[in-house]
């Protein structure tokens, strides 16, 4: 059969994987390397005859591998029109998702309370990266209550975990109505974000609205 090469990419940057017959053809391929769209470092080649796919490595020198454990370094542009997967994760990296309501998600250290309802939890959304979770969280005027404290305490979606001490950026506060500048930190390996304010001071007893958007350094 006539060497093929799949897809036929124009552009010779790309990684490509072709198709020969057998080991005499093989050999006729590798004598074409980057010549000029001839395979290249990275490459994969199926040989028909015995089904071993192959990697090039360089100038006449390919490995067999098996393409479930293969570590590709790709080459110029690839499309992944079905997104990427990873960590056995159910949804695509990248992929923006809603967190479902759960009234344990909020709470208080201390004996503080912060009683979140559906609608009070305007946005709780997170996609991941890798073991990057990105997290865009607000809530509107959820009800702090009990002994007041510093503390308000957020649980990570998705049932992830932190996996070391980590400040994140800036959260808006409003305390009891009053707007207060504070920040989000994951006090070591867990499930929950503490909110603070600057001022260190304890939350009012009524109503505290909380805004953050962050990245968190995740157990993948």
């Amino acid at each position: 059969m006539t060497i093929a090469r799949i897809g036929k990419p124009s552009d010779a940057t790309w990684q490509r994987a072709w198709e020969v017959a057998d080991a005499a053809e093989l050999a006729t391929l590798m004598g074409t390397y980057l010549d000029p769209l001839g395979p290249k470092r990275g490459d994969i080649i199926v040989q028909l005859d015995d089904g071993i796919y192959y990697q090039v490595v360089t100038a006449n020198v390919v490995k067999p591998v098996n393409l479930l454990e293969i570590d590709n370094t790709w080459l110029g542009d690839n499309a992944f029109d079905n997104g990427i997967s990873e960590y056995s994760r159910t949804v695509n990296q990248g992929v923006w998702q809603d967190e479902p309501y759960d009234a344990a998600n909020y709470s208080g250290l201390s004996g503080m309370t912060w009683s979140v309802s559906a609608g009070q939890a305007a946005v709780n959304r997170y996609a991941t990266v890798g073991n990057i979770l990105f997290w865009n969280f607000s809530v509107v005027a959820g009800v702090v209550g009990g002994t007041p404290s510093q503390v308000l305490v957020a649980t990570l979606p998705g049932g992830f975990s932190t996996v070391i001490y980590q400040d994140f950026t800036a959260a808006y506060i409003e305390d009891a109505g009053v707007a207060a500048a504070g920040f989000s930190f994951s006090p070591g390996a867990g499930t929950e974000i503490y909110i603070v304010k600057f001022a260190a001071t304890n939350y009012t007893a009524g109503n505290v609205s909380v805004d953050f958007n962050i990245q968190v350094e995740i157990a993948p």
